[in-house]
């Protein structure tokens, strides 16, 4: 029970006489080594006056300071320290110091500059200097004591002051001893406390900069979260633009291919109705025959305005061939020919049909729009060859064109959004997009093969072959 008694009378007496009021760190560091400063140096000067008032009364040739006179630096101090207390501890430091010098400059003066307690107690004013105000102000007091101490010591030499030197014949006492010992650790304990409180605001400093770091990093990874959010909503909203752009580029295409069907599907009914029923059969078939290809239309045109990542399994092949089928006015209306490569044998996948005809049918677009603006007596007659394989567990989708081509400088540029080898006439999105679905719908990569003058352009793309999920 006794220990955590005294705990709290040692709290207690902390919060009394230590503890700082002020708000701010620097000023609490100030504070609380200031009080420490005042509280030891009264009990100091407490026990220095009891040894003035012993050496008094022990000698009859005692020639120091009267204990009477001694008592003001102790009043003194107690006032400060209650200055200090009431929240003007800066002007308690200034005075302080200045007491410390009052008492160094006259005993410098009454006994001599090389007497030991003036020399520990300058020693003493500029470390409390730099601590308590700043390290200016301990350097000015520092040159202010070294010019007052001098002059004292020019003004001894040439015999204009006289001090009082009989303290050199008295032998060294245990007294004096003590007193030397203990402004020694007065000093050492300025010091510790001065290091103690920066190596607290260090690591209190480093603290904050490690949770500042770590909330940067937090800052940093949430942005990047973000920004990877944006740039995702960003492509698919580029998506969706190429579509609907795609869509009305097609939409003439679109419309011829099915006024076609429906004018013959309705000629074929108005013959089954005029013609004898022996040739009946031949008129429904070819209207069933405009029906579906109708039909088939349709379906296509869904598949283009769908947006959806449904995943499902479909054949490449059945998609190529409707991109194609799609496609197919418009390169008819360019003067190009679609050729299929594919496979004898259909290939099952896994996964999103309508962003595989997606991406088919804009590098399909592209190749078209390769042939615009070429001779039509070039040698070479104008084909898009679209080539599907599987090698290796690898499906490798191939688009190529023998049109103008790709400059090289471009070839890094192409898929960049915005970026268009036809101006007036792309968008700049058709490529971007189909790079983005072949990453990240499909895991795989993207390259382009192109000589201006020469061969035409190759896009190639490739990704793992996937036949469940």
């Amino acid at each position: 029970m006794k220990q955590p008694e005294s705990r709290g009378l040692w709290l207690y007496l902390r919060r009394l006489f230590l503890e700082p009021r002020s708000t701010l760190e620097g000023d609490r560091r100030k504070e609380f080594i200031l009080n420490v400063i005042l509280v030891v140096g009264l009990a100091l000067l407490v026990f220095f006056d009891v040894c003035v008032l012993c050496d008094s009364l022990a000698e009859a040739d005692y020639r120091g300071m009267s204990s009477v006179v001694f008592l003001i630096p102790v009043l003194a101090m107690a006032v400060l320290l209650a200055l200090s207390r009431a929240g003007y501890f800066m002007w308690s430091a200034y005075f302080i110091l200045a007491i410390f010098c009052g008492i160094i400059f006259y005993s410098a003066r009454t006994w001599g500059m090389d007497l030991p307690a003036v020399l520990l107690g300058y020693a003493l004013v500029v470390s409390a200097s730099s601590i308590l105000v700043s390290t200016r102000f301990g350097v000015i007091m520092a040159c202010a004591g070294i010019f007052v101490l001098a002059y004292f010591g020019y003004q001894e030499i040439q015999g204009q002051i006289l001090p009082d030197h009989y303290w050199k014949s008295r032998a060294l006492r245990v007294d004096n001893v003590i007193e030397y010992s203990a402004m020694l650790v007065y000093l050492a304990l300025i010091s510790a406390l001065s290091n103690s409180e920066i190596d607290k605001s260090l690591k209190r400093a480093r603290r904050s900069e490690a949770e500042l770091k770590q909330e940067r990093d937090n800052l940093e990874i949430t942005v990047e979260e973000r920004t990877r959010e944006l740039r995702h909503n960003q492509a698919e909203r580029l998506l969706e633009q190429a579509q609907f752009a795609e869509l009305g580029q097609l939409a003439g295409g679109y419309v011829h291919d099915l006024v076609n069907p429906l004018t013959a599907l309705a000629l074929n009914m108005g013959r089954l109705k005029d013609e004898v029923l022996g040739q009946a059969p031949e008129a429904l078939q070819s209207a069933l025959n405009a029906g579906k290809r109708m039909e088939n239309l349709l379906v296509t045109l869904r598949k283009q305005m769908r947006s959806d990542q449904c995943l499902e399994k479909f054949s490449l092949n059945q998609e190529l061939k409707d991109a194609a089928q799609l496609l197919d006015y418009m390169a008819r209306a360019a003067g190009v020919e679609l050729r299929l490569d594919l496979p004898a044998q259909d290939f099952e996948y896994y996964g999103s049909a309508c962003r595989f005809h997606q991406i088919a049918s804009n590098l399909i677009v592209n190749a078209i729009e390769s042939y615009a603006g070429q001779n039509a007596g070039a040698e070479a007659a104008p084909e898009v060859v679209i080539s599907l394989g599987v090698d290796g567990g690898k499906v490798k989708l191939a688009v190529a064109d023998r049109g103008s081509g790709i400059a090289t400088p471009d070839l890094d540029k192409i898929f960049k959004p915005f970026f268009s080898t036809k101006p007036g006439r792309g968008s700049g999105i058709g490529l971007p997009t189909v790079k983005v679905i072949v990453e990240k719908d499909f895991g795989g990569s993207i390259a382009v093969l192109s000589r201006p003058g020469q061969e035409g352009t190759k896009f190639m793309v490739e990704f793992p072959a996937r036949a469940n999920g």
